[in-house]
């Protein structure tokens, strides 16, 4: 039901955009990824993020967001094989997803709430078997942009996923350059 209410949403603010002042935005950033499935055990990795973004307003702002795994993890998991441990690798197929972000300030120093909708696709490959995982959910987080003219870094706690027993935590760093 949810996944029907966000591009509704984001319509409606895109074509009342047209009368508003905006700017978009490209950011690019690295990310530590916490997966943890329930079964095989938290695993850490490190991810690429591209931000798309349009700021409908001086306190709100659409994003896109793209991301993939930049590194493999390889793990060892005994909730896998009943009989001991085994070698798994966890990967970050890709997350993509739609965000509202919502900055009460305009300062040098902005504190933001973000919120929005993910998907995500992760693999387990362990002995001859290889599963793949796509789960989706609403996405909640804060951060804080720092900003100077056209350039800004942003620092960024998200949770992008929290389905069932699946939950797909971030903590980011990104590089914006506005235009």
């Amino acid at each position: 039901m949810f996944y029907r209410f966000i591009p509704c949403l984001l319509a409606v603010l895109i074509s009342q955009s047209a009368v508003a002042q905006y700017e978009n935005y490209l950011g690019l950033g690295g990310a530590y990824v916490e997966y943890d499935d329930g079964r095989s055990g938290s695993v850490d990795m490190g991810a690429a993020v591209l931000n798309l973004g349009l700021d409908y307003n001086e306190k709100v702002t659409l994003e896109t967001r793209f991301g993939a795994s930049l590194t493999r993890r390889n793990f060892e998991s005994s909730t896998i094989a009943a009989d001991g441990t085994v070698d798994a690798r966890r990967d970050l197929d890709y997350l993509v997803g739609v965000y509202v972000k919502f900055s009460p300030f305009e300062y040098f120093v902005s504190p933001y709430v973000i919120g929005g909708y993910s998907v995500a696709r992760t693999s387990l490959s362990y002995l001859d078997v290889h599963e793949k995982t796509k789960d989706d959910s609403g996405s909640l987080g804060v951060g804080v942009d720092l900003c100077r003219g056209a350039y800004c870094g942003t620092l960024e706690a998200i949770r992008y996923i929290n389905e069932r027993e699946r939950v797909l935590d971030a903590f980011s760093v990104s590089f914006v350059y506005r235009y």
